[in-house]
Parts: structure tokens; C-alpha cells; sequence
């Protein structure tokens, strides 16, 4: 059975009733009194379905505002844990920038101690360049030339002579000249470490200079604590010249 066919029936009952209560007040009176029944009821079951539709949609609004809620607490700790390891990051590179600090702190103050110790220590005859006319400059013979040779002459008697262990070290002017740039300074490494060895070490310093008298040339040197001497001969006899000008420095420098 369809449900046309169920409300043909149901229209065909409801019309044979109304027939029969028209012929009866008291069953007119019941059916009236049981579709008042009826009617009250659909208005309450009406009522409660209003009410049951609004608890639903308040349910539904706080179950969306506790899902805000919950998206909003998970956004806050997700910013927390940024800030966390923002901060965790901050700290290891704080760590590790006062660790590079400190160790050029220590590299520092060690070649501080290097350089005082060694200048304190230190013995060595220090040649410098030698001053020479501007003919020996034309010729290739400048003075850092000059002062080379020279020096090889003292390494050549500290080599050859039986000397004690503690004997002088040599060593040229011109050696571990670092430059170091400063905005509009020029600062020579070679330049303080020299000055820190004069301060403070027993250094020997060799200065001399070649002067050409006519067809002779004059070789002068003279150094710390002991009197210049000059030597003649000439211009080809350069290297003699310098031979026994290392003699007599190198005799005074060993005293």
C-alpha cells in the first residue's frame, strides 16, 4: 500500500467519523475534546522541537568557539615554541661569540707575552740599511743590497768561528716587515716589534754608509755601544770592504 493510497483511506475514515458525530452531540463532544488533545499536543511536540533546534544551535556556537578557542591556544604555543628556540638559537650564537672573544682574547694576550719575552730575551745584532750614493742605487747596488751582503759576511764568521752557544743571533731590519692597514696609518708589524726589542732587549744595532770620494769609496759602520771605523778602497773592492767591516763588528758585537 502506497501512501496515496494510505491518506484515501485515512480521508475516508476521518469522513465516515465526522458523518457519525454529526448524528451524536456526546461522540461529537469526545471527537471534539480528543482533537483539542491532539492539537495541544502537536503545539507541545512543535514547542519542543523550537526548543531542542535552539539547544542544538547554541551547541553548534559553542562547539565553534571551543574550536577558535583551541586554534587560538595552538597558534599561541606554536609562537612560544618560536620564541623558544629564537631565544635557544640567540643564546648558542651569544655562547659561541663570547667563546671566538675569549679566545682571541687568550690569542692576543699569549703573543703579547711572546713578543715581551722574546724582546726581553733577546740578543741579536740587527743590521740595517746602509746608506749609499745614488751611483750604487743606478747600478742595482741599493742599500738593502749593501746591508745584505754585509749581513752574509756576519753569517759567515758566526758559521765559521768557534763561538758559544749563547752567542748573538743576526738579522736584518728589512726582515718581517708586515704591513698592517689603518684607515690613513700605515702601522709596521716590524716597525713595533722592533721598537718593543729596543725597549726592552739588549739588541746590537748595525747602521752604515757608503760614500764615494773621487775614485775611493768609504764604508762606515758603526753600532751600539762601540765606536764607528770607516774603511777605504775602491769602488771593486766593495766586497772586502764589507769583510772587514763584519770583522770589526762582529769582534765588538761579542764582547
Amino acid at each position: 500500500m502506497n501512501d496515496k493510497t494510505a491518506k484515501d483511506d485515512s480521508d475516508l475514515a476521518a469522513s465516515l467519523i465526522l458523518a457519525e458525530t454529526a448524528k451524536d452531540p456526546k461522540l461529537k463532544a469526545h471527537v471534539a475534546e480528543y482533537l483539542d488533545e491532539r492539537i495541544a499536543l502537536a503545539k507541545a511536540q512543535q514547542e519542543q522541537l523550537k526548543v531542542e533546534r535552539e539547544r542544538n544551535q547554541r551547541e553548534a556556537a559553542l562547539h565553534d568557539l571551543h574550536a577558535e578557542n583551541l586554534k587560538l591556544r595552538n597558534h599561541a604555543l606554536r609562537s612560544q615554541h618560536n620564541q623558544l628556540r629564537a631565544q635557544h638559537q640567540h643564546e648558542r650564537l651569544r655562547m659561541v661569540y663570547q667563546g671566538v672573544l675569549s679566545a682571541i682574547a687568550l690569542t692576543l694576550l699569549g703573543l703579547i707575552v711572546y713578543a715581551v719575552t722574546s724582546a726581553a730575551t733577546d740578543h741579536s745584532v740587527v743590521v740595517n740599511q746602509f746608506q749609499v750614493p745614488p751611483a750604487f742605487d743606478a747600478a742595482g747596488e741599493n742599500g738593502t743590497v749593501v746591508a745584505s751582503e754585509f749581513l752574509d759576511q756576519l753569517q759567515i764568521l758566526k758559521a765559521s768561528a768557534l763561538t758559544s752557544p749563547d752567542s748573538r743571533n743576526l738579522q736584518g731590519a728589512w726582515n718581517n716587515n708586515i704591513q698592517l692597514q689603518i684607515p690613513d696609518v700605515h702601522v709596521s708589524l716590524g716597525d713595533i716589534r722592533r721598537t718593543l726589542h729596543r725597549w726592552l732587549g739588549h739588541q746590537i744595532e748595525i747602521n752604515g754608509e757608503v760614500v764615494q770620494q773621487g775614485k775611493q769609496i768609504a764604508v762606515t759602520v758603526r753600532g751600539t755601544g762601540f765606536a764607528a771605523r770607516t774603511f777605504n778602497g775602491a769602488p771593486a773592492d766593495l766586497p772586502n770592504l764589507l769583510e772587514n767591516a763584519a770583522e770589526y763588528v762582529y769582534v765588538q758585537a761579542e764582547r
